[in-house]
């Protein structure tokens, strides 16, 4: 006589992170119906993995010969502390058609206007040079209308930017000092965040030699 034992349940957080993620799949493939609810789960599933840890979804994207897709990005916001979870959990990840599964803020092609506070921040509105820092790249951005009473509030803007335009985890592993100054001391040579990741990368590589 055969007997047959009950399936095994996901034991580590990651696997109960993707097991609930499975389960609710098709929910949050059509986040957009319900944002509020849905980002508030989520939210709360991954701090059960880390606090730290946070996601961006991309837009539904058909994909030929495939049916529908979306991106799934994993981030630590920016928190070095959160990297090693990061890289667990899309480690964990099973297979799941319609997501792309990308640790870390990838770099984008087009960078998007950020609004915060209340404000439309256009990227190529700042300035941004870079040189180098022990080993590493330290980036300056120029920022129009800086004040005393604004830079704090301008701080999140330049990193958002500067995750788009470099990828979260170059920002936190290859990036040296980044500091904020106002448009009007920007050097002849300061580059748009389109061109960011161009001098970025070039001084990267000439560091390495």
């Amino acid at each position: 006589m055969s007997t047959s034992s009950a399936p095994t349940p996901p034991t580590g957080p990651e696997q109960q992170f993707w097991a609930w993620f499975a389960s609710n799949e098709d929910d949050l493939f059509a986040f957009e119906a319900d944002p509020g609810a849905r980002s508030a789960q989520l939210g709360a599933a991954l701090r059960q993995v880390h606090p730290g840890l946070t996601f961006e979804f991309g837009p539904v994207e058909e994909v030929p010969g495939h049916g529908p897709r979306r991106d799934f990005v994993i981030s630590a916001d920016g928190i070095r502390s959160a990297f090693p979870a990061v890289q667990a959990l899309h480690a964990a990840a099973p297979d799941l058609p319609r997501w792309r599964v990308l640790k870390f803020r990838p770099r984008r092609r087009t960078i998007m206007t950020v609004v915060f506070g209340g404000h439309a921040i256009e990227p190529d509105a700042l300035r941004f040079a870079v040189s180098p820092d022990h080993g590493k790249v330290g980036i300056t951005a120029y920022v129009p209308g800086l004040t005393d009473a604004t830079r704090d509030s301008m701080v999140p803007v330049v990193f958002l930017i500067l995750d788009q335009a470099l990828g979260e985890f170059d920002v936190e592993t290859k990036a040296g000092f980044i500091d904020i100054l106002p448009s009007g001391q920007a050097p002849a040579d300061a580059v748009p965040a389109s061109g960011l990741a161009d001098a970025f990368d070039a001084l990267v590589a000439a560091l390495r030699r």
